[in-house]
């Protein structure tokens, strides 16, 4: 049976904030002036950690609770013609609207909190509702919000340790969901992915940040930012498994299709259109100097960064063998074998983190 389409107009409360990923910056001061939204802040951030330590549904719902607490994520922005990357504007638009992301202007404290709140939220609410989830991606993935909350806090001058979050009105479980159809994985952890390799521009800004100081290169910070980069690297697969776990089939019914015209623009519609993933490879494509000059005390922690991105790779290529096998993807106009081309685009984006001492 063929599942239907997924709704092309989500409600606002269904779509994801998020920052221009060329917003980002190593370090996001807090609310200045403004005690009761930084509290609001700090507690929503408190919340992600007893939600990660907790059972799904009341992580889903705490986080819920924490989510109306927070203040407003602020205007909408405007996506330039000049995207910083290969992407045009029109593809840009187009990728944001088929996964429900709203991007706001700036990426303050407060729409990063926001950002990492709601994904994290969705995700106990994906996890609840299939509970029969890839375990160990599952854990992976909760590793990857744990990583991530810690450099949010290094990002926003804040300590490691964080308050009890504000009490709220008594707790209540979420009203049920259904059980999950395909489109509802493969959406709810793309936002999962995006959240993930936001986290990765933030703390690839933050390495290189800590090795160009201008007193010297602060070589604990650059490790501490690299091993964090890795960390998030591995989740990101394991986003992408978790986006894609259930059965093949359903992909050919349900979530291919809802790529293809007219529920999206572009007649080419594929990954390689998410904008912060192409800010990313930019971004990689910058550092490249800096990778392969690396001072000695921060080649293991190298060494690791690069193992991580060949397993978020094989993570990737995986989840393609499985779904479009010896078929090309949804991007090309040839009948190059998917995985094939995933490979090659695979290996050219690790020459750019590699360097020159591997």
């Amino acid at each position: 049976m063929t599942l239907p389409l997924p709704d092309d107009t989500p409600a606002p409360s269904a779509l994801l904030a998020l920052p221009s990923p060329w917003a980002l910056a190593a370090c996001v001061p807090l609310p200045e002036g403004a005690t009761v939204p930084a509290r609001q802040l700090i507690s929503a951030l408190a919340a992600v950690r007893c939600a990660l330590g907790g059972h799904a549904p009341s992580a889903a719902a705490r986080l819920a609770q924490a989510i109306v607490a927070l203040p407003p994520a602020g205007p909408l922005a405007h996506v330039p013609e000049d995207t910083g990357t290969p992407l045009s504007r029109d593809e840009v638009i187009d990728y944001d609207r088929r996964f429900a992301v709203a991007r706001h202007e700036g990426a303050s404290a407060a729409l990063l909190a926001r950002s990492m709140v709601e994904t994290v939220q969705r995700f106990m609410v994906l996890c609840t509702i299939a509970p029969s989830l890839d375990a160990p991606a599952v854990a992976q993935q909760r590793e990857g919000f744990a990583c991530h909350l810690g450099l949010l806090l290094r990002c926003f001058g804040l300590p490691p340790e964080l308050p009890a979050p504000i009490d709220g009105p008594p707790l209540d479980l979420l009203p049920e969901e259904p059980s999950p159809t395909a489109w509802t994985l493969w959406q709810g952890f793309h936002w999962t992915f995006f959240l993930d390799v936001q986290g990765l521009v933030l703390s690839l800004l933050r390495f290189e940040a800590a090795l160009s100081d201008a007193s010297g290169p602060r070589l604990e910070e650059a490790e501490l930012e690299l091993d964090t980069a890795s960390t998030l690297l591995a989740a990101s697969g394991a986003a992408m498994v978790l986006a894609s776990d259930f059965n093949p089939r359903l992909y050919e019914d349900e979530v291919r299709p809802a790529m293809m015209p007219p529920h999206v623009d572009s007649d080419r519609f594929s990954g390689l259109m998410a904008w912060d993933h192409a800010r990313l490879v930019r971004q990689w494509q910058q550092l490249r100097p800096c990778f392969a000059a690396l001072p000695g005390a921060l080649q293991p922690a190298h060494e690791r960064f690069v193992q991580a991105y060949g397993g978020m790779m094989a993570a990737h290529k995986g989840v393609c063998a499985r779904f479009a096998g010896d078929g090309s993807s949804l991007r090309s106009r040839t009948d190059s074998a998917a995985v094939q081309t995933l490979d090659r685009m695979g290996q050219l984006r690790r020459q750019l983190i590699v360097g020159g001492g591997l």
